[in-house]
């Protein structure tokens, strides 16, 4: 009785202690398949629409009331003395 219990049983690990290092593997190229990191590129066959053309805009002013309808006057110029 005491030597059946001092035999080992055979091995029945499938990889031998490596099995995370094998789940480890298929998951990483689980995910490579998966969630590539570069998206797939589309070719456009058709050309870009052009938008219609905007509407002119308007460039006359009208003065307010009792102002005039001449520019403003530029601001003074002053010269660094030497």
């Amino acid at each position: 009785m005491i030597a059946r219990l001092r035999t080992q049983p055979p091995m029945k690990l499938l990889f031998r202690g490596f099995g995370t290092l094998v789940a480890g593997a298929a998951l990483f190229v689980l995910m490579l398949v998966i969630a590539p990191s570069v998206a797939p590129e589309h070719i456009v066959d058709r050309p870009v629409s052009t938008p219609a053309p905007a509407a002119p805009s308007s460039t006359t002013t009208t003065a307010p009331p009792g102002a005039s309808a001449t520019t403003a006057p530029a601001a003074p110029t002053t010269t660094a003395a030497p």
